[in-house]
């Protein structure tokens, strides 16, 4: 049910709050993400019409969809790659030299792609790079959100990353979508994949 309440930009009372149950979030590049359980407040206003998009705990959800893509089954998309990249801060020559790759537009080709490996086996080596990048850009940055249950994951795969690869190397036809909501008992985010 909306709630009233004052206008963020031009203070009218006339603005209204609803919390959606699902909401699709898109405008981060990525198509596939849903976040589940009114954690999302639209407010619009009747009187300027401006509409303001507030999530609870935005920046650790941004850093929990970049872990859950860099530890998800094989098929990384290219809005993945470009969401990863940003989210690290690098630029795509920037991304290719960590790849060992000799030319920028590689990255470029890649993240416009639905499906950058034709195989599991051709996305191994990127993913073990990028399972680094996340490492060294996100968990060891000082605005690293993400909490000791989401390090736990992190650890646990790449630990077993023998038993990874082999999951890597299992065909898969369809990119999962994810499902993105808050515990309710230390209100952290998680996401989930679901079957696309």
């Amino acid at each position: 049910m909306p709630t009233k309440q004052k206008c963020p930009i031009c203070r009218s009372p006339e603005a209204v709050t609803e919390r959606p149950a699902n909401y699709r979030y898109e405008h981060i590049g990525l198509s596939n993400v849903i976040l589940v359980g009114r954690e999302v407040a639209i407010t619009s206003c009747r009187k300027c019409g401006h509409v303001t998009t507030g999530i609870n705990n935005e920046l650790q959800l941004l850093d929990v969809l970049g872990l859950n893509i860099v530890l998800s089954a094989p098929g990384l998309k290219g809005e993945e790659l470009r969401y990863l990249r940003t989210m690290f801060d690098l630029t795509q020559a920037d991304l290719a030299k960590a790849m060992g790759l000799p030319r920028r537009e590689t990255i470029a080709e890649w993240e416009a792609k639905s499906r950058i490996f034709a195989s599991p086996a051709a996305e191994v080596a990127p993913r073990l790079v990028l399972l680094g990048l996340f490492k060294t850009h996100i968990f060891e940055s000082e605005f690293c959100q993400l909490t000791t249950n989401h390090r736990r994951l992190y650890d646990n795969f790449t630990h077993s990353i023998v038993d990874r690869i082999d999951d890597l190397l299992q065909t898969s036809e369809t990119r999962p979508h994810y499902s993105a909501r808050r515990v309710s008992k230390n209100k952290e985010w998680i996401a989930e994949s679901v079957p696309g």
